[in-house]
């Protein structure tokens, strides 16, 4: 059976490493694997300290971010661009809002 869904895959990735960035550039412009033509991007290094600004959670982008938004003080479901008070209509953070980290659900 894993051989069969082996054969049936379209996707892969493979991560090359060059000496420099000139022959990198040179490669990967026009990247042939078993006569196929491939799909090139630069590699963005993610530390564990690199924290998302959609979803505020840690080791990912923003750009590659597939997780709902969370407002960055009440960790609700929305942007932190449109944050509005339910309550004085303010969009900017008034005593109305509850704070709290979408990581650990503590109020700091």
């Amino acid at each position: 059976m894993r051989k069969e869904a082996d054969s049936l895959k379209t996707h892969s990735s493979v991560m090359l490493m060059f000496i420099d960035e000139k022959q990198a550039l040179f490669t990967l412009q026009d990247l042939n694997i078993a006569k196929k033509r491939c799909d090139t991007f630069k590699f963005n290094e993610v530390k564990l300290t690199t924290q998302c600004m959609k979803c505020l959670k840690y080791e990912h982008l923003h750009y590659m971010c597939k997780a709902k938004s969370n407002y960055q003080i009440c960790a609700k479901d929305h942007e932190t661009r449109l944050y509005k008070c339910h309550v004085c209509k303010s969009t900017k953070i008034c005593v109305h809002v509850f704070i709290k980290c979408v990581n650990c659900g503590e109020n700091h």
